[in-house]
Order: structure tokens, then C-alpha cells, then sequence
């Protein structure tokens, strides 16, 4: 294995693949706390709806104890902390198991289904790096070449934006410290100013030198993205991928979401809580939201499913250490 220096060996695109895939859970986007002892059962996909999902237990076939993991999850969704969740399994390349547990909006005691939209969070980066990969199979980026060539805000303590590459970016080694000025992100203040004031951050190591998570700085991808797909960066997530997939629930923004007509609100202390923009400012860090089956169809992609939209070649690329 090379040194830490040596920036060949780091992953070349951020990009995480899961088999479980749950959203709802207390974490840093506060979808969390309906408390009280009362029972939130798990809720099936109404027969109105078109598609047919492994959605009770008649349906759930494979070598996972579908019925035990459904009790499982019931019994977490009635944790304090938690409001609700949806969670889809993929075995075998499969979907196998969609269930929804818990409340969408405390405040009505709308469930969560199956088609109640969540944010991605951190998971948007994996659509981020794809499309990284897929634009460098086209020619259209060379993930080698510094983020400074590009028209992008971002600049690196001692000028290293003319050092740290594409790919070096999307791997998350600048070099500065954890989540830089993430909180002023959550203040209101402009990501792109952001970006540019980072040249006055402080280092946690040479840039190039270690992995450091970021999102304002991961979002000058969004940047470089949308100039070399010549389109904006949500419109190029969506039309090269979601689109055709069939991911009709998948897409950017937060008009999109609370303009939906089920959706999850984040919660804290047992309440819904207002919704906040932050995140959606920095769309290639945690832009995206969709439904869990969407969800699902976008964890099969990543496996190799669906090579007329994801060919092997840019998955070779998005996945190589």
C-alpha cells in the first residue's frame, strides 16, 4: 500500500454503497423524536399504487429473516428519539423488502409510506461522484487536474486549489478541518463566499495528505460539474441518471420537497420543526431527495443493474481505490 502522500492510493470518487438503506433516523438532519410509548406499526404500501413491492411479509422471500428484521425495525421505531422511517433491502441485486414504520408529520400523524419523500443527505455525494466518473469516461473533466483550472469559488489555504484535483476533491482531501464552516452554512451565509473565505481556514493536514470531510468545500464539485455538463448541476444528476432510471421521486431542491404531498419533516422533542435550507445550497454534498424505493433503484444502479444507464466502465471508474 502507498503512503498517505501519495494521492494515487486515495478512493477516486466519494462514493458509499449499502445494503439496508434507512432514512428517518435521528442524525444530523434531524429527522428524529416522536416520543411516548405509543406503537407505530409498520405500514404497507397502499394497493393503489401501481408497482408491486415486497411490501408484506407473503412477499419477502431470500436468506435474510425478513419477518424478525420487520420486528426489529418496529421495535426502533418505537424508540423516543425516533419519528419515522422507511427501509428498503436489495439481495442478491433484488429488491426484496420495502417497509415504512412511524409518522411523516407529528403534527398530523401522517405515516410514513413508501413513497413519502426524505432527504439523501450525505448519500446525494454518491450522485455527485457518479457523475463525475461518467463525465470523465466522456471526456468532458479530467479528474486529475486541479480544481483551480476550472471556474469554481473554492479556494485552499496557501493557494492548494491550484494543487488538489477533481478527484482529490471528491475524496475529501483538502486538508482542512472537519465540516469547515458548516455552522455558518447553517447561519445563512453564502456557500460560495464560504468556499472562497476557506483560503483563511485552518489545516488539519497538507492538502492532498488526509481524508477530512467537507461540504462546502465537496460542493465546489457542483461547480465544476455543471460547467463541464454545460447544464445546471441538479439538471445533470437528473437527467443523465434519475430520469432514466424511473427514479420519478428523486430530484434537488426544497420547494420540490415540501411541495410534495408526502413528505418527512424533521422533528425534535416530539414536534415537527421548521425546515431549513442550508443543505440544499450545496447540492453535490446534500441535495437530493426521493422516496425509499427510488432509493433502492439508485443502490441497484451502484451495483451494476442497470448498465444502459450506468455502464460498467464509469462504475469501474466511481468505484476504484
Amino acid at each position: 500500500m502507498r503512503s498517505p502522500s501519495d494521492h494515487k492510493a486515495v478512493p477516486r470518487l466519494f462514493l458509499a454503497l449499502i445494503a439496508v438503506l434507512a432514512i428517518g433516523l435521528a442524525g444530523w438532519f434531524g429527522y428524529r423524536t416522536v416520543g411516548g410509548d405509543r406503537t407505530l406499526a409498520s405500514v404497507p404500501l397502499s394497493a393503489a399504487t401501481p408497482e408491486k413491492l415486497p411490501d408484506t411479509p407473503g412477499e419477502w422471500r431470500g436468506r435474510i429473516d425478513y419477518r424478525a428484521l420487520d420486528g426489529q425495525l418496529s421495535a426502533l421505531s418505537r424508540r423516543p428519539e425516533m419519528a419515522g422511517l422507511a427501509v428498503a433491502v436489495v439481495e442478491d441485486g433484488e429488491l426484496r423488502f420495502v417497509r415504512a414504520y412511524g409518522v411523516a408529520d407529528a403534527s398530523t400523524g401522517a405515516p410514513v409510506t413508501p413513497h413519502t419523500l426524505f432527504r439523501w443527505a450525505s448519500v446525494s455525494k454518491t450522485a455527485t461522484g457518479v457523475l463525475a466518473a461518467a463525465l470523465a469516461s466522456d471526456g468532458a473533466v479530467d479528474l486529475d487536474r486541479p480544481v483551480g483550472d476550472w471556474r469554481t469559488s473554492l479556494r485552499l489555504p496557501g493557494g492548494a486549489e491550484a494543487r488538489v484535483t477533481l478527484d482529490e476533491l471528491l475524496s475529501q482531501r483538502t486538508g482542512l478541518t472537519k465540516n469547515a464552516y458548516d455552522e455558518k452554512l447553517e447561519d445563512g451565509q453564502d456557500p460560495a463566499l464560504l468556499r472562497a473565505s476557506l483560503a483563511a481556514a485552518p489545516l488539519q493536514c497538507e492538502p492532498r495528505t488526509c481524508h477530512t470531510y467537507q461540504n462546502i468545500a465537496f460542493d465546489a464539485a457542483s461547480e465544476i460539474l455543471a460547467e463541464a455538463a454545460n447544464k445546471p448541476f441538479p439538471d445533470a444528476i437528473e437527467d443523465r441518471f434519475f430520469r432514466p432510471l424511473g427514479m420519478v421521486g428523486a430530484g434537488y431542491g426544497m420547494e420540490r420537497l415540501t411541495g410534495a404531498k408526502d413528505w418527512a419533516r424533521p422533528h425534535h422533542n416530539g414536534l415537527a420543526g421548521p425546515v431549513k435550507e442550508a443543505y440544499w445550497r450545496v447540492p453535490a454534498a446534500a441535495g437530493v431527495e426521493s422516496d425509499i424505493v427510488d432509493l433502492a433503484t439508485w443502490m441497484q444502479a451502484m451495483m451494476g443493474s442497470r448498465p444502459d444507464v450506468l455502464p460498467p466502465a464509469v462504475l469501474a471508474l466511481a468505484h476504484r481505490p
